[in-house]
């Protein structure tokens, strides 16, 4: 008598998610940077890579743990969330 073993299967979807809020975040905020700032984040890239490097990976967090944050949580929308970080983070500048 053969066992059954029913292997919970594990969705994709809320991972996907979280990596597309991630880079649209970043996109949105590569955008506003390279419109608002003086300096091209391309070239503080080329420049200083390792601040470029931070910014970076700065930008894609804050899409992409709000999400994180509202699909394990079950909440409704993480707009307040990012909101708040963006906001803290563009203050603690």
């Amino acid at each position: 008598m053969a066992e059954n073993s029913e292997t919970p299967s594990i969705s994709m979807v809320p991972a996907i998610y979280r990596l597309v809020a991630g880079f649209l975040h970043a996109g949105v905020a590569i955008f506003l940077w390279n419109f608002f700032s003086y300096d091209n984040l391309w070239e503080i890239l080329l420049v200083k890579p390792p601040s470029g490097a931070y910014i970076l990976i700065g930008m894609f967090s804050l899409g992409f743990v709000p999400v994180l944050y509202s699909i394990t949580q079950k909440s409704i929308s993480p707009v307040l969330l990012v909101s708040v970080l963006l906001t803290v983070s563009a203050y603690s500048r």
